[in-house]
């Protein structure tokens, strides 16, 4: 099943079933009619309206389904998981390992290691595995890749099971581990790949852990007791498809499935595990070190593209800040030309491979990749096999661990104390009152009673220099408060477009320096942040209010280190650390090369450059980019934060003497 186009187009809905003789109209017709039937369906309606009139508009518009045939069994599995779960894994085991190299059509370069697993619907109470995507996919100290990023190695790494029909049904589910590689990573890609193995192998040493299992149920049961709102058509759609028998999930389970973990079953993860080796394996190398394969016409959301287009978030500098820099005449080149630490543009390569042979092509998508023959396989397997005793892998054995415990999990969610109503009345102060916005807008849902009031100047903050100000949630009443800290100067030329791409490159830095705390404070559902803006930078915190003064200290403290000669001076030594920035300065520089390639974001950003030209197209900032060195950042940002001012709010689950705590605490 897994060799069938599953999207179709022109040439395999008409042409293809034209010659080969088949009415696609009669074949439609007939499915529909074997299995669009009741006891098939798994409806869910959301509405505001009451209950019976929601059962009287599905009476109505669902009262004509067929019913079951005669012959079909009511808790069977549908035609297309049934034939699933006979045909069984979807690749042969004798024919696996497997490696591809695929040619591209961005300047990236991933690896990708994938492996079959047995199906894990039936096991929602346990999800094996999430207890895996957690742990391989962890970014804190001891982690894959925090020690691919010590080696410059890699930016970035995903692992998981996908949650389309393609990475888990009745037949199998795909654990797939994706790393995005630096230059020296692509050069070193069995290096990677032999990382993730030795993670691997740590974990079947280490054996199943509870406490990291008591970790994940924490999380978990945050999220389902503190579960915002969701989308109603996407709230719909999920709990329907939870219904499905396919999902095996207990009625009384449909709501809480997802965040359901309440079984500790250490025998699923080393089963899992066990399958999770050298000899199993399905890995692709996609690098447009092979060259650049031509752009194809891609189906696009047209209202998710409408929405892209249209906003103009600064925060997400690599994929705001993207473009494409090679002509049509270049698609075709091996060899991606890149700069190196020393700024020189060198063509990256992959060692292992020559692209001079004619790819395979995959005939719908066009995609062009060379499959590995057997003798480079058994050479790879052979020395995965072995324990590195030199290179960057010597010390692989005692640098990757299991994570540390996770400090920021809150376990305080009690509700600060209002302010007095006399107090409250005094500070509220709305600017309209309530009478004079429903004369204004007489059909808008009912105003809060009363109104929210301003946020109120904090004294402390005035007796140190700088503003404060705090607001107190009374509306939504859930544990969670947010820090927004602006730190601005007027000393910023947004013309010079080395200025520009300084601030981003020190975002960067700043956010990879952060990433270990970042990511345990994520796992916890707190969130810290770093970004450039055009009057300097913004610091954010948000997420449970218990331990976010802790993570607020931890991100300023960092953020103030680079602006210690000293600190600066040990750093640029460092060789682990000056590879992790050198990879930010790649990853940025490949961002602003991709950033024209989809016609939406090209339109996007010209419109941009034409109402706002202070702006700078991405490719002047790929010019400017090439010439700055790690020495330029240290100067630049050891000038630049002297001559910040601050200014915060503090919002949310936090009384104004919390707020005066924060302020008095801040480095």
């Amino acid at each position: 099943p897994f060799r069938t186009f599953g999207w179709g187009n022109l040439k395999s809905l008409q042409e293809a079933t034209k010659k080969a003789g088949v009415d696609l109209n009669a074949e439609l017709r007939t499915f529909y009619d074997k299995y669009y039937r009741a006891p098939r369906l798994r409806l869910c309606v959301f509405g505001i309206e009451p209950l019976d009139d929601l059962e009287k508009l599905v009476r109505t518009s669902f009262h004509g389904l067929p019913e079951r045939a005669p012959e079909e069994d009511p808790k069977s599995l549908g035609p297309q998981e049934a034939m699933f779960a006979e045909v069984g894994a979807p690749f042969e085991a004798a024919k696996l390992p497997m490696l591809m190299r695929i040619r591209p059509v961005k300047d990236t370069h991933k690896l990708s290691m994938c492996w079959q697993l047995p199906p894990v619907q039936h096991l929602y109470k346990s999800k094996p595995d999430r207890y895996l995507a957690h742990l391989i996919g962890h970014e804190g100290a001891g982690s894959l890749l925090s020690f691919l990023k010590q080696a410059g190695f890699a930016t970035r790494l995903c692992a998981g099971i996908s949650e389309d029909s393609f990475g888990t049904n009745s037949m199998a589910c795909l654990f797939d581990v994706e790393v995005t590689l630096t230059t020296a990573g692509l050069k070193s890609w069995p290096d990677v790949a032999h990382a993730v193995l030795l993670y691997m192998e740590m974990l079947r040493r280490e054996g199943p852990q509870e406490w990291v299992y008591q970790e994940v149920v924490a999380v978990e049961q945050m999220g389902w007791k503190f579960l915002q709102e969701k989308n109603p058509t996407d709230q719909v759609q999920d709990i329907a498809c939870s219904m499905l028998p396919v999902y095996q999930i207990d009625h009384k389970d449909i709501l809480k499935a997802p965040y359901l973990v309440s079984e500790w079953n250490p025998d699923a993860i080393s089963a899992m595990l066990k399958e999770m080796t050298a000899d199993k394996a399905l890995i692709n190398v996609l690098s447009s070190a092979y060259g650049r394969a031509k752009v194809a016409e891609e189906p696009e959301d047209e209202e998710g593209e409408e929405e892209k287009a249209e906003g103009d978030d600064e925060e997400d500098e690599c994929e705001e800040e993207e473009e494409e820099e090679e002509s049509e005449e270049e698609e075709e080149h091996e060899g991606d030309e890149c700069v190196d630490a020393d700024g020189k543009k060198e063509t990256v390569k992959d060692p292992t491979f020559s692209a001079e042979a004619e790819p395979l092509v995959e005939p719908n998508f066009g995609t062009e990749y060379w499959p590995a023959e057997k003798k480079e396989l058994d050479e790879l397997l052979a020395r995965w096999k072995t324990q590195p005793t030199s290179g960057p892998l010597a010390t692989a054995k005692t640098d990757l661990r299991l994570p540390d415990r996770n400090i920021y999990v809150a376990t305080d969610f009690a509700l600060r104390p209002k302010a007095t109503k006399e107090a409250w009345e005094e500070e509220r102060k709305p600017p309209v009152t309530l009478e004079v916005l429903r004369s204004l807008y007489p059909t808008f849902p009912p105003f809060p009673n009363p109104l929210p009031g301003l946020p109120k100047r904090l004294p402390a903050a005035t007796e140190l220099g700088w503003r404060a100000w705090h607001w107190q949630d009374t509306l939504f009443e859930t544990p969670r408060s947010e820090i927004w800290m602006k730190l601005s100067t007027d000393d910023i030329d947004q013309r010079d477009t080395k200025y520009t791409v300084l601030q981003s490159f020190l975002s960067l830095v700043y956010s990879d320096m952060l990433n270990e705390t970042a990511y345990l404070a994520e796992q916890a559902s707190l969130h810290v942040r770093g970004s450039s803006q055009h009057y300097g930078l913004d610091v954010y915190v948000g997420g449970f209010h218990h331990k976010l003064p802790l993570l607020l200290d931890t991100g300023l403290k960092e953020l103030l280190s680079f602006g210690d000669p000293d600190v600066w001076k040990n750093r640029l030594e460092d060789p682990s650390i000056t590879a992790r920035w050198l990879s930010q300065r790649e990853a940025l520089l490949r961002g602003y090369r991709n950033a024209w390639l989809r016609p939406g974001d090209h339109a996007a950003e010209l419109r941009r450059l034409l109402i706002m030209p202070q702006r700078h197209p991405p490719a002047d900032k790929a010019e400017a980019l090439e010439a700055v060195s790690l020495e330029d950042l240290a100067k630049f940002t050891q000038d630049l934060l002297p001559k910040l001012r601050a200014e915060v709010l503090i919002s949310g689950n936090s009384t104004a003497e919390d707020a005066e705590v924060v302020v008095k605490g801040l480095p």
